[in-house]
């Protein structure tokens, strides 16, 4: 089974493969502790093509660190990579940003509405590259920082009106147990306003 993957980042992406049993290449099973001991599967694995397109990323040299992470792990499991304009000014441009810069409190509504961009808009490319049924899935199922019941939620939302199919994976190991190193790894979710909700905990525990 062919799945076309948005990628949000290299930790999500390597925790989503680890967590499913993807089988890694040597270069890249040192990047996890404890590989040997976690479970593999060896057959019917999907063959994924990678997507990129994160316009919330905050600033541009997050969004290149964070690109050349990806691109570096993809190259290392030889795992096609699509990477999509960078136009933060989409991000920003929606109702829930804008709304948002008006609020000092966080506003639960601005993350629904970036995960709706951008699996909508790599479900528009990827249909762009297919004409057969497609299975689509996004390694934010294996974030630390974003709720997954809504993102899977949103994925079977889309996949309907889209004519498509959401694959949701069956994680063998949690992805938020593993521990990972060996590349750029970020410490918040990416936007804006997450990296100043992110300074602002940070200036008020001193």
């Amino acid at each position: 089974m062919d799945v076309f993957l948005h990628v949000c980042c290299a930790d999500c992406l390597l925790r989503f493969l680890v967590g499913i049993g993807y089988p890694l290449p040597a270069t890249v099973q040192p990047w996890v502790r404890n590989y040997r001991d976690l479970p593999v599967k060896n057959e019917k694995m999907p063959r994924f093509t990678l997507i990129f397109y994160n316009p919330n990323i905050y600033p541009k040299a997050e969004y290149q660190a964070r690109l050349q992470a990806v691109k570096k792990l993809a190259a290392n499991c030889q795992l096609p990579l699509h990477v999509l304009d960078y136009r933060p000014q989409d991000y920003f441009a929606l109702p829930t940003s804008q709304q948002q810069f008006t609020q000092a409190a966080y506003l639960p509504a601005r993350c629904l509405a970036c995960q709706d961009q951008r699996l909508q808009t790599t479900l528009e490319y990827i249909q762009t590259k297919s004409t057969s049924t497609i299975n689509f899935s996004t390694t934010m199922l294996a974030s630390r920082y974003l709720d997954h019941q809504q993102i899977r939620r949103l994925g079977l939302q889309l996949a309907q009106n889209q004519h498509a199919q959401f694959w949701q994976p069956e994680f063998l190991t949690p992805p938020d147990s593993l521990h990972t190193s060996g590349y750029y790894k970020q410490n918040y979710c990416g936007c804006f306003f997450s990296l100043g909700e992110l300074t602002r905990r940070k200036y008020q525990s001193l």
